[in-house]
């Protein structure tokens, strides 16, 4: 494949993430705001956060690339630390992932696989065909949510790899990631 093909193949990839989460930024700048004005600020860290938001970034691991707006781009494995929701040790909880998949990233992958595992317990994974803002969530045994600050790991099957124009293995396009009590 020649430079100026795969020029505008990454340039897709990238105009697509960008439509693709139009809609999540645009909420998001908009609450962000909305909050600053009435002075509410979050502690960290924290059981839910959005990757696009800089005071959240301690709680990345590893696996993400800077924000583009308010996500962010993964690599094929990535990982966050959450901070167990209160009541989740006795009564368990629901881990959610929200991500966006770029039409031009399915359409030379064809299908990305999503597993995750919390604190090191392996949970079931999710084949996804198709472009567009999907949700992973699995619910999670109060017996792995014992400690306080709970490491979770995700792996992406197969990703993009890097080209000529953008060097970065591209996985999924992230918007938020955290762990909700029953």
């Amino acid at each position: 494949m020649g430079t100026e093909p795969r020029r505008r193949r990454a340039l897709w990839i990238t105009l697509a993430a960008a439509l693709l989460l139009a809609p999540v930024a645009c909420k998001r700048r908009q609450r962000s705001q909305a909050e600053t004005k009435a002075g509410i600020h979050e502690l960290l860290p924290a059981s839910t956060i959005a990757v696009g938001d800089p005071q959240y970034s301690s709680q990345l691991i590893r696996g993400f690339y800077p924000i583009e707006r308010s996500w962010r781009w993964t690599q094929k494995s990535f990982a966050v630390r959450l901070v167990a929701p209160s009541g989740s040790a006795q009564k368990g909880a629901q881990l959610q992932l929200r991500f966006g998949i770029p039409d031009p990233l399915i359409r030379n992958l064809h299908s990305i696989t999503l597993s995750a595992a919390v604190d090191g317990f392996q949970l079931p994974p999710q084949r996804y065909d198709k472009s567009g803002q999907f949700t992973y969530t699995r619910d999670i045994g109060a017996d792995h949510l014992q400690a306080n600050s709970i490491p979770v790991e995700f792996t992406l099957d197969r990703v993009m790899p890097p080209g000529p124009v953008d060097k970065r293995e591209l996985g999924i396009v992230v918007t938020e990631v955290g762990l909700t009590a029953n």
